[in-house]
C-alpha cells in the first residue's frame, strides 16, 4: 500500500520525544523543523490561549507533513470536554490516501 497524499495534520502528545519516536520509526518520517512557542502576545492571540508555551516538531515524508506539539502549558484539559482549546491532546483529523488499503488487512 502507497500513501498517496496529505497536506499536513496537527497532533497534540503528553510526550513530543516518544510520539517523535514512533512516527519516525513505525511510519518512517523525518525531522523538517524543530521549533518552540514561547508565550507572548502573538502566540496568545494565534492560539487563543493564556501564556503558552510549547514544543513542536514538524515531520516531513515523501508524501507530505505532520506536526506534533507538546504543549508545556497551559496543561492539556481532560478529553470528552464539549469544546477542546487547541491545546488539548489528540488528534483533530488526518486522512490519509492509499493506493489500496484492502491490500492491508
Amino acid at each position: 500500500m502507497a500513501i498517496l497524499g496529505i497536506h499536513h495534520a496537527a497532533i497534540i502528545v503528553p510526550d513530543l520525544d516518544a510520539a517523535l519516536a514512533f512516527y519516525s520509526s513505525v511510519l518512517g518520517f523525518s525531522v523538517a523543523e524543530v521549533a518552540d512557542i514561547e508565550p507572548s502576545p502573538e502566540a496568545e492571540q494565534i492560539l487563543e490561549l493564556k501564556g503558552p508555551a510549547a514544543r513542536s516538531v514538524l515531520l516531513r515524508s515523501d508524501w507530505g507533513y505532520l506536526e506534533l506539539f507538546e504543549f508545556v502549558e497551559p496543561s492539556s484539559p481532560e478529553s470528552g470536554t464539549a469544546e477542546l482549546p487547541v491545546h488539548a491532546m489528540g488528534v483533530r483529523h488526518i486522512c490519509l490516501a492509499v493506493d489500496d488499503c484492502k491490500s492491508e488487512h
